[in-house]
């Protein structure tokens, strides 16, 4: 079993990668990020090799034909997957956990290669607020429409998981990333689910 890998699940705007971040800041000797591979354009504030490895969609699929991604998934018009060597960066040091970002399909593929690997599932703490997050992100309706339209899809894939992990109304990225932090440990003792749903909370 791959002890020090943790998937970290979640549908598209929920804050897997701000509680990815902070926990590779907060503890930079427990955790580390396997970086995600992705063809989309670099948003303000984010670097290559640091936040993403960001490619062209024609180095992409370059990569796909070696075969050098374990999974990939195309979203929203770009590709984003995890190549075989970053994974193997991780587990071949073997002195931190390897923290992996994915949309629920890409974690059913990932485990479909390795079906041992631990998953937490981050869910919006309330769904409106996410398409809130997407309108800020996006200013094409239609853009909008198919992101909802997939966020819908990825909570139900989201829910069929062992733990939850619910980001709080206002971003407490502090918290859910306690939170993450606890219930990786508690999985080794024999916890198994987390129950923090909200009352009102649409599930």
């Amino acid at each position: 079993m791959y002890h020090n890998v943790l998937i970290i699940v979640g549908p598209s705007g929920v804050g897997k990668t701000s509680v990815v971040n902070y926990l590779c800041k907060e503890f930079p000797s427990r955790y580390t990020k396997v970086l995600t591979t992705t063809s989309r354009k670099p948003r303000e504030g984010e670097e290559h090799g640091v936040h993403y490895n960001f490619v062209s969609e024609e180095e992409f699929k370059k990569k796909i034909a070696k075969d050098d991604f374990i999974e990939f998934q195309r979203n929203y018009g770009n590709y984003y997957g995890t190549e075989h060597s970053q994974l193997e960066l991780v587990i071949s040091a073997g002195t931190t956990i390897g923290l992996l970002i994915l949309d629920p399909v890409g974690a059913l593929a990932l485990q479909k290669e390795f079906n041992t690997m631990v998953s937490l599932a981050i869910l919006p703490e309330d769904i409106e607020d996410s398409i809130y997050t997407m309108g800020q992100r996006n200013t094409g309706q239609e853009d909008i429409e198919k992101r909802i339209k997939g966020l819908k899809e990825e909570l139900a894939l989201c829910i069929e998981d062992d733990i939850f992990i619910l980001v709080p109304r206002k971003g407490d990225v502090a918290f859910t990333a306690s939170r993450v932090d606890t219930a990786y440990a508690g999985f080794w003792n024999g916890i198994s689910s987390i129950d923090l749903f909200p009352e009102n909370s649409g599930y």
